[in-house]
């Protein structure tokens, strides 16, 4: 999902796509809020008693948190 919102993602807005080593630079530099956003997640499935779709979970999902915590739009 995080590839496909910075390439794709980027186009829709108007912005040059990242490369693949922009990518991996972005993910590097934000990692510390991507982690935080999984354990978010774990955290409210868990007291939804909902963690056991987190083994399966649709693609997307994680966007629903993410993007509180890290902004695909900036340039790296």
């Amino acid at each position: 999902m995080i590839t496909n919102d910075f390439t794709i993602g980027r186009k829709d807005y108007g912005l040059q796509p990242f490369t693949s080593d922009e990518i991996n630079k972005f993910i590097e530099l934000n990692n510390d809020n991507i982690e935080k956003v999984i354990q978010i997640m774990i955290n409210e499935y868990s007291d939804d008693n909902e963690i056991e779709l987190l083994a399966d979970p649709l693609f997307d999902w994680i966007g629903e948190y993410l993007y509180d915590y890290v902004d695909t739009t900036l340039d790296v």
